[in-house]
């Protein structure tokens, strides 16, 4: 318990009381009102079938495949803040501030042998004010990996889980 204490941090940012603790910041605003930012790693691993944990340049990126088949994409910093997550259906990016956009994909491209297709998706309205407000497009580059292997469907395999990595970037539009 005195290392936990020991690591509190407490300070002052734009009016706000900013308290940083192992695993979770408390911000509390000039109104009184208190919010909780913690870690949501272990929540999203939860009853997972699956986790993926890769180091991309400065980045850690974990997937989270859930008992339905839906991926939590997560994408931690080098400093250890969460910068984002994707998720879907459908298809739903986050930012660290609380913005999030969702869309529906328009258009298709196909990319390098053996990587998954490019894709082109029209963003819908962003909630929540932030660096996503305002997208109008996303658009998936550069991707590696991510299309399965071509194994004939048949009732042997029936229940089997195939899972196939792949990488991308992810360049959000808006209009100037």
């Amino acid at each position: 318990m005195e290392g936990f204490r020991g690591e509190r941090r407490e300070s002052q940012q734009g009016g706000r009381t900013v308290i940083t603790e192992p695993g979770r910041i408390i911000v509390t605003d000039p109104g009184g009102r208190s919010f909780i930012r913690h870690n949501e790693v272990d929540r999203f691993r939860y009853g997972a079938r699956d986790i993926q944990t890769r180091q991309v340049g400065n980045e850690t990126r974990t997937i989270v495949i859930r008992p339905d088949g839906t991926q939590i994409i997560t994408v931690v910093g080098r400093d250890g803040q969460l910068l984002g997550k994707y998720y879907g259906p459908p298809a739903t990016w986050e930012h660290r501030d609380g913005s999030k956009v969702s869309g529906a994909q328009v258009a298709v491209a196909p990319a390098g042998a053996g990587a998954i297709a490019l894709q082109l998706v029209k963003a819908n309205s962003a909630s929540g004010e932030g660096a996503l407000q305002g997208v109008s497009y996303i658009q998936r580059v550069a991707t590696q990996g991510g299309v399965p292997p071509i194994i004939p469907c048949t009732s042997a395999l029936e229940g089997q889980r195939q899972v196939v990595r792949y990488q991308t970037d992810y360049i959000f539009w808006r209009a100037a």
